[in-house]
């Protein structure tokens, strides 16, 4: 799916965030990044389950950053409370597809198993 100048694909396989990562740069892509609302409410419509997105802080736990290298920014659509860094151990962010919390941004375990989206 396209937005802009940029594609997008979704994968409803659950795998770790390191593995999409991964899975991504194999299609010459990245963990998908989120600009704005109007491409949070794209990157929305194309999943159908929790997915992760390219945000982390794995490097410097509260400092976070896009996979593309991109500056964070202006747009951030977090949970109130989020995030929130969990136990100590959330570095990774997801986007919800839930009810009530649909497009919302959560930090968590870079380890849990979230489908995801390769923006290019």
């Amino acid at each position: 799916s396209q937005l802009t100048n940029h594609c997008y694909k979704y994968f409803p396989n659950k795998t770790t965030w390191s593995a999409a990562k991964s899975h991504c740069e194999s299609l010459e892509s990245t963990l998908v990044s989120i600009y704005s609302g109007e491409e949070n409410n794209f990157v929305l419509s194309l999943i159908s389950k929790g997915s992760w997105l390219g945000g982390n802080d794995i490097v410097t736990e509260g400092s976070w950053v896009w996979e593309d290298g991109e500056n964070w920014g202006g747009f951030m659509n977090w949970l109130p409370g989020e995030p929130n860094d969990s136990g100590n151990n959330e570095d990774c962010s997801e986007m919800f597809y839930s009810s009530g919390y649909h497009g919302k941004w959560n930090d968590l375990s870079c380890t849990a198993m979230r489908a995801h989206v390769c923006k290019k």
